[in-house]
């Protein structure tokens, strides 16, 4: 077992594969509240996901993010955490030439498995799809973005 620790004591108590990544400074609280974010590789509204990390940021004071560290939607993410004081990014990353096809559904549930205490998921494909049901089957709660975020997805491609 491996820990992912802030100065004041551990986070998780889980085993973190090499693939994992905490980026930023560490959080020192003794609570940390963490999120997860999914949503489409070819997601681009910039705006938007600033808008509503923002929103439940100021709603939920979360601490740490946890993405997947893919382009569009996590990379959108991964840029807000360097912009907001006090949040540190967490990227879990798939193993795509270990895992093949099924590195994706892995990288899910290792994501599930750091018990975020909600996922907020903007629009995506079947990756996001399972995302949703993993986190589901975990107890954790999930945020869906409405599917009006859909049309500005095309429009930036």
């Amino acid at each position: 077992m491996s820990q992912v620790s802030s100065t004041s004591g551990v986070l998780f108590d889980v085993k973190i594969p090499k693939v994992l990544r905490v980026k930023g400074p560490r959080v020192p609280l003794s609570d940390p509240i963490v999120i997860a974010v999914t949503g489409g590789r070819d997601y681009a509204d910039l705006d938007l996901v600033y808008r509503k990390l923002s929103h439940y940021h100021k709603e939920l004071r979360f601490t740490h993010l946890i993405h997947g560290g893919a382009a569009g939607l996590d990379c959108i993410a991964d840029a807000w955490c360097d912009t907001v004081k006090g949040v540190q990014s967490i990227m879990c990353r798939a193993h795509w030439r270990r895992d093949n096809k099924a590195a994706g559904p892995i990288r899910n549930t290792m994501m599930a498995i750091l018990r975020p205490s909600v996922l907020i998921a903007f629009p995506g494909g079947n990756g996001t799809e399972h995302m949703k049901k993993t986190c589901r089957a975990y107890g954790i709660r999930v945020i869906t973005i409405g599917a009006k975020s859909k049309r500005k997805m095309k429009q930036a491609i």
